[in-house]
């Protein structure tokens, strides 16, 4: 009875802390790998590869190997505000991802009265159409480096992405009220000047930071053959044989 209980208890535990991840659960149901940590550049296009600890490698640009072009458009994803924790979670990791400009967790931890609330700016899906990769890998030099580094069963090639143009924060109370910014605030925070100047008097403030939060990649596969060969294009949800991501 007693290993019966704790077998449920950590069942329990586990499903609050997958559903309290909001962004995280919102790639996952979109089929998006998360980035940790979310990122500027290295994004579309680029080749990837994982270590022996299975931390991501970058190999290439691969988006120079392909004449066709992603489209970007706005998605409906991604538009929740969350409460910053310091938990590992996506908002944490966007959080850290903005310690240039805003120290959200000092913030948060000289404010634990109150609580950070992270919107991500004007969310995007920019992507390939894997229709068009695979016409264009079925027609590459077999020899090129390109073609070598697409179909290395090793890598994988990033072609569609879920990224944000910046992040939004403000602090709110226990009531839910926002409270406008202030020195102390201002000064636990460790606001960069040119987020400082927007802050007079305002309970919301916008880091123009753009990034990249969510990633699908494809696995290329070469089969030679004697009188003709051919190309295996697949779509992986990379978390399935990737751990790079925290807990």
């Amino acid at each position: 009875m007693k290993n019966f209980s704790i077998m449920i208890l950590s069942l329990l535990l586990s499903a609050c802390s997958s559903t309290s991840d909001v962004w995280k659960k919102e790639l996952q149901d979109s089929s998006f790998d998360a980035w940790y940590p979310p990122r500027s550049g290295d994004g579309i296009g680029t080749i990837i590869t994982f270590d022996d600890k299975k931390r991501e490698i970058i190999v290439k640009s691969g988006a120079s190997c392909f004449k066709s072009k992603p489209l970007k458009y706005s998605v409906g994803i991604l538009e929740k505000s969350v409460n910053y924790s310091a938990d590992g979670s996506v908002s944490y990791q966007v959080a850290e991802a903005l310690k240039s400009k805003v120290d959200i967790n000092a913030m948060a931890s000289s404010n634990k009265d109150k609580k950070i609330n992270l919107a991500l700016k004007s969310p995007y899906r920019q992507r390939y159409e894997t229709s068009d990769l695979k016409q264009e890998m079925a027609s590459m030099s077999r020899d090129s480096e390109c073609f070598r580094a697409l179909t290395n069963k090793n890598n994988l090639f990033v072609f569609d992405v879920l990224g944000a143009e910046g992040v939004s924060f403000k602090v709110v109370d226990n009531a839910g009220a926002s409270i406008k910014f202030n020195a102390a605030l201002i000064n636990a925070g460790k606001l960069d000047s040119s987020i400082q100047v927007k802050a007079n008097e305002t309970d919301e403030l916008v880091v123009p930071e753009p990034m990249l939060v969510g990633y699908k990649a494809i696995r290329a596969t070469y089969f030679p053959g004697l009188t003709h060969d051919r190309v295996e294009v697949i779509s992986l949800y990379t978390s399935r044989q990737a751990t790079h991501a925290p807990p």
